[in-house]
């Protein structure tokens, strides 16, 4: 009998609750399989398949595709590998990847050592979704998973669209990568939080909120301007907080003076998406975004601003296109006349751009 129809006659496989998991899995599967036939059929009959399909069985597949020489072979060489993946284990399979390049260090340390807490919680819109943090030391600090499922709920109310993934993956470790970074959101797949912010007051760090936000679709990817993207995970996590534990943040010192918006747009549109990433002015997008934003919402009103945000993430999710100019006119048609002028004012003061 093949592969394939071993899988057929597992128990989820015409589950309704599989859903588009099912199409992703037998693509991952099918392309390992041409790749390297003994080890897919290995990896398919181990019995953490049996039961179910989800979101981090697709991850391994799909990490077994990504990895190559040494890398695959560090994987499939462990011993907790060879004696069959069980979910955990294909939890921070799924993690390895991004790792090789972006954090070696993380890459190694998850395949001999790591320490696993799992949460779950039903969402409103989205339902069920679980939640896992995966860490490379016992140190463990338990205000943690509470604070980041409670987020995931306020973050899905702002929105107002069922958050887009049911199984949401944190490490604690190196963000990695050419900037400084508290934490990051890989692909719109799992979350990096470095280990200073994981064992910081929760109430003080917005970093779990602000990578939720991204895994909605206008501030995921590149099809929206950097600084809505990022400014716009900042000021949605500000709100969070401050719904949450009645906190308001604010920047001790401005590192972007005299840089407008049009300015950092023009940048990256002169040099390319990259390049600005490893540039000074880069962190200007999240700064000079959600000081842009907050001022928006400061003189349409919160629930203009939180209507007009909302339609946004359903262009997006709908493929439509959100850019600047849509953004613009978007947020001013929301804003009561009243407050046009306040608006206006706004978008002079920190964007500088023209708009019809």
């Amino acid at each position: 009998m093949s592969v394939v129809s071993k899988i057929a006659q597992l128990v989820w496989f015409n589950s309704p609750t599989v859903g588009a998991y099912q199409n992703q899995f037998l693509s991952e599967l099918a392309a390992l399989l041409a790749r390297d036939l003994p080890l897919g059929a290995r990896v398919a009959a181990m019995l953490f398949m049996a039961e179910s399909l989800e979101n981090h069985d697709i991850g391994l597949f799909r990490t077994l595709n990504e990895l190559w020489g040494e890398d695959l072979e560090a994987l499939t060489s462990q011993v907790w590998f060879e004696d069959g993946i069980d979910d955990d284990e294909a939890i921070v399979a799924t993690i390895l990847p991004s790792q090789v390049v972006r954090s070696p260090e993380n890459f190694r340390r998850l395949l001999n050592a790591n320490f696993i807490e799992k949460g779950s919680t039903v969402l409103p819109l989205a339902g069920e979704v679980s939640f896992a943090i995966v860490r490379l030391s016992a140190i463990e600090n338990e205000d943690v998973m509470p604070h980041l499922i409670a987020a995931a709920g306020k973050v899905e109310e702002f929105m107002g669209l069922p958050q887009p993934i049911d199984e949401v993956i944190v490490l604690i470790g190196s963000p990695g990568g050419e900037r400084e970074l508290s934490g990051v959101n890989l692909g719109g797949t799992f979350i990096v939080v470095r280990p200073e912010d994981y064992e910081y007051c929760v109430e003080e760090k917005t970093v779990f909120a602000h990578e939720l936000v991204h895994f909605y679709p206008a501030n995921r990817g590149r099809s929206t301007p950097t600084w809505f993207r990022e400014g716009g995970a900042h000021q949605v996590a500000f709100l969070v907080h401050l719904e949450m534990y009645n906190l308001v943040f604010s920047y001790t010192g401005d590192p972007c003076p005299a840089v407008s918006l049009q300015q950092l747009l023009d940048d990256e549109a002169a040099v390319g998406y990259l390049q600005p990433q490893s540039g000074p002015l880069f962190a200007c997008n999240y700064v000079i975004g959600q000081t842009l934003l907050g001022a928006v919402a400061d003189a349409m009103g919160a629930a203009a601003f939180k209507t007009a945000w909302r339609e946004l993430q359903m262009a997006a999710a709908a493929g439509l296109g959100v850019t600047d100019p849509v953004i613009h006119d978007t947020f001013r048609r929301h804003t009561p006349s009243s407050k046009i002028t306040l608006f206006d004012s706004a978008y002079a003061i920190w964007h500088k751009g023209e708009f019809n």
